[in-house]
């Protein structure tokens, strides 16, 4: 602790979370997507660097997002806590929903490997305007850049990102359909060091990411430990399913396939109906390897697990050495 009772090390994975994918007491296996080395450390260790939340304004003023941070992660560790026991979303008050879509939020914006995106997009958008108006254009000088990447200017940006998330970013995570995946026997989800990952399946309208959290089938995954994984799924393409299969129904009635429709779509329905019943859903292997998968991508340096087999990550490495690093947009 410092002198004024601030913590020094300040995680940007809670260790509460941490420790719900510890394979013995404060121990969680990590593996190391730069150099491949998989070691085991004490929670406290990993996903933490000294004064993380601590910035400077710029009448020089010094200020910090950790007293803040956890207060909140105190108050969503009992949450997370019951959902895991009660193996169950169907006891959660709306307060207590709403403060664990606030986590989800913070966690969204306060990992190192938001600054290190940030810090990549300014690069390479510094070296595009360089490229086409010539470095004496007055908009991007390398003292500038330096500036806006500097570990000062990082964490500022980090703490303004904070100060928005109720009004930018919360809205989104209360909005989608919540459900709460399990793991199958033998089969565990990992958590990486940029936990909040995001997937969809519908193709982009632009050509650009798809993956935006306004973005129509934007599904949010974050693993609360190593057996449960929770899932918020978009709310759209949860009811144009439903209304493809009204339209499918209709479509077949009177027609030789109409009980073999009728029998799939029932199935879908009891599928989707037990995704959404709140409940502990048991997922198959493909489904756990998805959300690994999603974890490694989003990662931007370790992934976290009960089991010291990282098989998965490494493959993924082999195929796609871009998997080293976290998401990175382009610039053209």
């Amino acid at each position: 602790m410092s002198n004024n009772g601030i913590a020094k090390i300040q995680h940007y994975v809670p260790q509460f979370i941490l420790k719900n994918f510890m394979h013995k007491k404060n121990q969680v296996h990590v593996f190391d997507k730069k150099n491949g080395r998989i070691f085991s450390s004490n929670t406290k260790n990993v996903a933490s660097e000294n004064h993380f939340y601590n910035f400077i304004l710029k009448d020089g003023s010094e200020h910090t997002w950790e007293v803040a941070l956890s207060e909140l992660e105190g108050e969503v560790s009992v949450i997370i806590d019951k959902i895991i026991d009660e193996k169950s979303l169907k006891g959660l008050s709306d307060e207590q929903k709403y403060q664990l879509a606030l986590f989800l939020a913070v966690q969204f914006v306060r990992t190192r490997d938001v600054r290190e995106n940030f810090k990549d997009m300014v690069l390479k958008f510094s070296k595009v305007v360089s490229s086409k108006f010539g470095e004496k254009n007055g908009l991007f000088s390398g003292q500038d850049v330096q500036d806006m990447i500097s570990e000062d200017s990082l964490k500022l940006y980090t703490a303004e990102l904070l100060a928005e998330v109720r009004e930018t970013y919360l809205p989104y995570f209360l909005n989608k359909l919540w459900a709460l995946y399990e793991a199958p026997k033998g089969e565990n989800f990992y958590i990486g060091d940029n936990p909040v990952s995001r997937s969809n399946f519908l193709p982009s309208r632009f050509g650009g990411s798809n993956l935006g959290l306004a973005v129509k089938g934007t599904e949010i995954y974050f693993p609360i430990s190593s057996k449960y994984c929770l899932a918020l799924l978009c709310p759209e393409l949860i009811a144009d399913m439903v209304h493809g299969f009204d339209e499918a129904i209709r479509k077949k009635e009177g027609s030789p396939l109409e009980g073999e429709l009728n029998r799939n779509i029932a199935e879908s329905e009891k599928t989707l109906s037990g995704l959404l019943s709140g409940e502990a859903y048991k997922v198959g292997s493909a489904q756990v390897i998805h959300c690994n998968c999603l974890q490694v991508i989003f990662s931007n340096t370790y992934i976290f697990s009960s089991m010291k087999s990282f098989d998965l990550v490494k493959e993924m490495i082999n195929d796609n050495e871009k998997y080293k690093n976290g998401m990175r947009g382009s610039v053209r």
